[in-house]
């Protein structure tokens, strides 16, 4: 049995194909799944210490204990810069997602493929972690997608298509433009059953799926929450604290409702105190909320950087075909009314919103061919000498396509007299933007704005250590780089010593890429 998942900072999505019929579903876990099949992605720490994720957070936590700390949007933590380091969400997520395989293996099916989705924007750090939790099962095959290439596929839309996936969910928005099949075709993407790697229906051609321009930001349905709940505390002149009956889950009940109809309401019942609180919250309140947060400010910055890549392609807004709404936060009436200024209504398609990026995924794994470029920017570490520090060579620039239509290619020479070896450290790079980085204070999410800088690093792998003999002088190029990207992502090096011809490292894989 296949299956894929659609991790979210919000809820948790399974898909397979039905045994009997063939055609994607999402699978239900129980004690885990609420009863429309969604996971909520949610962890607590019930009496004795005992652990509970899913469904059974929320109902220990509204019929036993409503003030028990919740582990919630921990996605968004895990996706922080690589320099972050929260060892106890990763431990939070591991415990999760063990949780949610050990169901599936419960289901008494043969685990053959796993795909896992990912935002476009996750660094190789956070991508590993998510590897690592379906190595631990006895997966034949794991697999990795961007979410909005798979969300684009879950539509169903025609292979001729080129559509906009707006994947907005609890904590993160990503933009992508996908083409489904090469302009031209008229093929629609069919479907190959796998197990393991026999191939059932070997006589289908796979489609191509390519990702022409996409950008991610990291602000979701989490931030709006804690926005509501500041301006509902404000409202009623209460103070934030221990005891405050006004949780982001009832905020986000709120908003929830307002996606539906002009005013909402949620009903508070401490069992402790017997009190009974009433929430309320109209659709203009919220639009205000959004205005005065900068929200619309961030979402227009988001859309005209993917334009600008777009437009870099050699494609106009109006070449696309269709605006495909993935999250539970694409479903906000201010959100369809603001892709409206970009796009007519009759080309966004609101309908599937949660089911898409796993329905999408299960699919790739059986049909498409995908073909993409890098998201993030790598580069080669360097001894600044006028800085007396390190600093870093942008190698690899974020939109650079795989695999590599040629190689990149340096020459490097020794810095210093006598030098016996070349050492050579890759690092994954980040730019901050503008639209500011989320970091958390007293245990509340804050969005702190900052300008461009130097760019971050991470260093992915041990040095190679490249020897010259005879030893190396400055001032005399002395080795020849060629670096290329294969179509697994991998960066694979060819080294040449320019003064003896010997070749010093043969065309190997020396990391993988985001």
């Amino acid at each position: 049995m296949d299956y894929a998942i659609d991790f979210g900072s919000s809820n948790t999505v399974i898909a397979r194909r039905s045994p009997s019929t063939g055609q994607p579903e999402t699978v239900v876990l129980p004690g885990l799944s609420q009863a429309d099949g969604l996971i909520p992605t949610l962890v607590c720490a019930a009496e004795k210490s005992q652990f509970l994720c899913g469904q059974k957070v929320r109902e220990y936590v509204q019929n036993t204990s409503p003030q028990t700390p919740i582990f919630h949007h921990f996605k968004r933590q895990l996706l922080q810069s690589p320099t972050s380091d929260y060892p106890q969400i990763k431990e939070v997520g591991a415990y999760f997602f063990q949780q949610v395989l050990r169901g599936l293996e419960q289901q008494n099916y043969p685990l053959d493929t796993l795909v896992l989705t990912t935002p476009v924007d996750a660094f190789e750090s956070y991508r590993q972690w998510l590897t690592e939790q379906g190595r631990a099962w006895p997966f034949t095959q794991i697999r990795l997608l961007d979410e909005p290439t798979a969300a684009a596929i879950g539509y169903g839309v025609a292979a001729s298509e080129l559509v906009l996936v707006v994947d907005f969910g609890g904590g993160t928005l990503d933009l992508a433009l996908v083409q489904l099949q090469r302009p031209g075709t008229q093929s629609h993407l069919g479907w190959i059953l796998r197990s393991g790697e026999r191939q059932f229906t070997a006589n289908q051609k796979p489609s191509q799926a390519q990702v022409r321009a996409k950008v991610g930001l990291n602000l979701g349905g989490a931030d709006i929450d804690r926005w509501i709940v500041d301006y509902l505390v404000q409202k009623q002149g209460l103070t934030l604290g221990d005891g405050m009956p006004l949780t982001p889950q009832i905020a986000e009940g709120l908003k929830i409702q307002l996606s539906a109809k002009p005013s909402s309401n949620e009903l508070y019942f401490d069992p402790q105190t017997k009190i009974n609180q009433n929430w309320f919250l109209e659709r203009t309140e919220l639009d205000q909320i959004l205005r005065e947060q900068g929200f619309f400010e961030q979402l227009d910055s988001t859309m005209n950087h993917l334009l600008e890549q777009a437009r870099v392609q050699g494609y106009r807004p109006q070449d696309v075909d269709a605006v495909l709404l993935v999250g539970g936060t694409s479903r906000m009436p201010a959100v369809y009314q603001w892709l409206q200024g970009y796009f007519p209504a009759t080309k966004i398609h609101p309908d599937r919103p949660l089911e898409a990026v796993a329905y999408g995924a299960l699919g790739v794994n059986l049909t498409a061919k995908i073909e993409d470029f890098l998201y993030h920017s790598y580069g080669l570490r360097y001894w600044d000498k006028r800085r007396q520090g390190h600093h870093w060579h942008e190698l690899i620039p974020a939109g650079h396509p795989y695999p590599s239509p040629e190689p990149l290619e340096l020459i490097l020479g020794a810095s210093q007299p006598g030098q016996t070896t070349l050492e050579l450290v890759l690092g994954e790079l980040s730019y901050p933007t503008g639209t500011g980085a989320v970091y958390f204070h007293n245990g509340r999410l804050v969005l702190r704005p900052q300008g461009v800088t130097t760019p971050q690093a991470q260093v992915l792998n041990e040095a190679v250590l490249l020897p010259l003999e005879p030893p190396g002088q400055p001032g005399t190029d002395r080795i020849h780089l060629a670096f290329t990207v294969n179509q697994h992502r991998q960066l694979c090096l060819m080294a040449r010593d320019l003064l003896t011809d010997q070749v010093l490292w043969q065309n190997q894989p020396i990391l993988t890429l985001a």
